[in-house]
């Protein structure tokens, strides 16, 4: 929507909304949704080996949490900031995902060996059972 109306929204670090008019970028406008989604696309794909890299999905709704107290960080929106700081970010988050994938598909197809081992069971049901 930011690409198509020429604004910026972002959370800030006190977990409000803000909307700002990029004039200074109206040149850079798109002029329907497909560019708009492509032109975000590309410039996830092109700042995911940055430095910084991407933040993981929904990170930035953490700035809505202002509140908790975990070790020196004052709430969870300044732990989740740390956190991204310290190199947790979309590349560690898909990182810590495969081992779970890979669990998932062998679960699975253990499971459908099993049943394929074990054959159909088309056993009646009645009352008395």
């Amino acid at each position: 929507m930011d690409l198509l109306r020429g604004t910026m929204t972002t959370i800030d670090y006190k977990g409000k909304f803000v909307i700002q008019l990029m004039e200074v970028y109206s040149d850079r406008k798109a002029s329907n949704l497909f560019e708009a989604i492509a032109r975000v696309f590309l410039h996830m794909v092109s700042d995911v080996n940055t430095p910084a890299g991407l933040p993981a999905p929904f990170m930035a709704l953490f700035n809505k949490l202002q509140f908790g107290k975990f070790l020196d960080h004052d709430t969870i929106a300044d732990l989740v900031k740390s956190m991204y700081g310290q190199g947790y970010d979309f590349r560690h988050f898909c990182s810590m995902s495969i081992p779970v994938m890979i669990t998932e598909v062998i679960v699975r197809v253990s499971y459908f060996a099993k049943r394929l081992y074990e054959g159909p069971h088309l056993r009646k049901h009645s009352l008395s059972d």
